[in-house]
């Protein structure tokens, strides 16, 4: 069909001639996925991705033999996969893992698959961070367009103006979105097979046999190699120190920047895997484990996540009365002055955190003195 060698043509500019698109699309096994996206009776969106299959783990072998093995063994092949769906390529396909490029396909009506190309089906590319990639679309192609249309059919220009204003406040958001993003930490877990044992810990710890014991004593170890690791990695971004900001704009996406990396440590300690470190560790027998470093960090984590969280909740107030001092208005700048002093009167009774330090220190003092405004109004202070 025509509408699929189209389809072909635009995937292969993206990943290359020599992965073969065409036939992926046509005959391989995502063939089905585009006959439902191209008949309607799939989601309207198509999502395209190389992917390389995972090397199987082989049983061990001594000496030549597993070097000739491995000499031997081929590189594994890349293929075309297409996946329709809400949650969009596979980050679940077994045996796959996803590299390079992604391709999109989105339906807009009903289509004529025997045309090549029309307005029912538009072609889309993603790169590195989608967040960044969608952002850089909104300010580059979509919003100029918009503008240079003028009158967008019977909508008022007071329409117009606040949906341009909205497509700005969105791009922003996906800048701040792609910027957390890439300061998030990641964590080591332990290897996928000791989730085969998450069933029998319990059994394992209590055994009598020496081959279990052996079994259980080698899964403690490893889980206490990981904890370590935890440890090591949360106390040292906990107490990394920084430089001060040159704007109050620095010091609100240093908060954002940190919020979004403790919200990460939390989430990976709640998956399966680092519940299952903890389970091991706490049924290991008295005296061979101590857990206590690991409450203590555990406990730190916590407070820095609430801390980082609160401080970035309310330094958003400052932030659009803090805009006017990026421009040369001082009309605005005054006018701003007021809500700004509000805005820090409001932290200063509503945010414990944002002014514990001061008033630990000096109860009397203003909000002024906390360690964490004041490097906001100095820089505020430092821009004019």
């Amino acid at each position: 069909m025509a509408r699929i060698q189209w389809m072909a043509d635009m995937a292969t500019m993206v990943f290359g001639a020599e992965m073969n698109v065409a036939a992926a699309l046509k005959s391989g096994p995502s063939s089905s996925e585009v006959k439902a996206f191209l008949d309607g009776s799939g989601p309207p969106c198509l999502f395209v991705a190389k992917f390389v299959p995972k090397e199987e783990t082989d049983s061990p072998r001594d000496g030549d033999l597993e070097e000739k093995a491995a000499a031997a063994k081929p590189e594994p092949v890349p293929i075309i996969v297409a996946h329709t769906g809400l949650l969009g390529y596979p980050h679940s396909t077994a045996g796959m893992a996803e590299v390079g490029r992604i391709c999109y396909f989105i339906r807009t009506a009903e289509v004529n698959k025997d045309i090549p190309q029309d307005t029912s089906v538009l072609f889309g590319e993603l790169i590195g961070d989608p967040c960044a990639g969608i952002s850089a679309l909104l300010k580059n192609v979509t919003r100029p367009v918009c503008e240079a249309l003028g009158p967008m059919g019977k909508s008022s220009p007071q329409h117009v103006s606040d949906f341009l204003r909205s497509l700005s406040r969105f791009s922003q958001e996906l800048d701040e979105t792609s910027s957390a993003m890439a300061h998030t930490v990641t964590l080591k877990m332990p290897d996928a097979k000791l989730l085969e044992a998450s069933g029998s810990v319990s059994a394992l710890a209590s055994a009598t046999s020496k081959r279990k014991k052996q079994e259980f004593a080698e899964m403690v170890a490893e889980c206490q190699g990981v904890i370590t690791s935890w440890s090591s990695v949360i106390e040292g971004y906990i107490t990394t120190g920084r430089e001060q900001p040159a704007s109050p704009f620095e010091e609100i996406d240093y908060w954002r920047c940190r919020t979004a990396a403790l919200t990460s440590i939390e989430n990976q300690l709640t998956t399966k895997r680092a519940r299952l470190v903890l389970l091991i560790l706490s049924k290991s027998p008295a005296g061979v484990v101590d857990l206590s470093k690991w409450k203590s960090v555990d406990l730190k984590l916590t407070e820095a996540k609430n801390e980082a969280r609160d401080n970035l909740k309310y330094l958003l107030t400052l932030e659009r009365y803090l805009k006017p001092l990026q421009k040369d208005d001082v009309p605005a700048m005054v006018d701003g002055m007021l809500p700004i002093l509000n805005a820090v009167k409001m932290i200063h009774h509503r945010s414990l955190l944002q002014h514990l330090a001061c008033a630990y220190h000096a109860p009397h003092l203003d909000l002024v003195t906390s360690d964490h405004a004041l490097p906001v109004l100095l820089a505020a202070t430092s821009r004019r």
